[in-house]
């Protein structure tokens, strides 16, 4: 999962926004990829760090204004990430998350719950097409929330 916090420079008119992206990640591939793909962020005071491997444990001291993240699905993890991330998004804040489909027929009440959670938040939802993972090696049904902290 990637985390971005975005602060803003006292004279947004002339001054570039400092980037911080904090990011949790498990695998060593993973968090090179994003280590790069962060170097390519301007130098106006951007940072990239690794707080951790595992989101769910680790400290979110920090309240951030974007957060993007592709959480893992098995066993209602992704629910529990996405709650997660949304108690530490700022007031206005946007949160775009993959999940997989599960919650939206499931019956357990962790999945009727966040069905209503959802509903209640007004996310925008969007299942991908089939097998858009397949070259990553999953088949797994994925929806798109787009959620806006009010």
């Amino acid at each position: 999962s990637t985390h971005r916090s975005r602060d803003v420079t006292p004279d947004q008119q002339t001054d570039p926004p400092c980037v911080t992206v904090d990011y949790y990640e498990l695998m060593e591939q993973n968090r090179n990829t994003i280590s790069k793909m962060c170097s390519q962020l301007p130098r106006w005071g951007s940072s990239t760090s690794h707080v951790g491997d595992d989101f769910i444990k680790g400290d979110t001291l920090r309240i951030y204004d974007r957060i993007t993240a592709n959480p893992p699905f098995t066993k209602g993890k992704d629910i529990d990430h996405i709650l997660k991330m949304y108690s530490i998004l700022n007031q206005g804040g946007i949160l775009v998350t993959l999940a997989s489909m599960s919650w939206t027929i499931g019956e357990t009440k962790k999945q009727k719950d966040f069905r209503k959670w959802i509903d209640d938040v007004e996310a925008y939802k969007e299942e991908l097409p089939e097998n858009t993972f397949k070259e990553s090696g999953t088949s797994v049904k994925t929806i798109l929330l787009k959620i806006i902290k009010q």
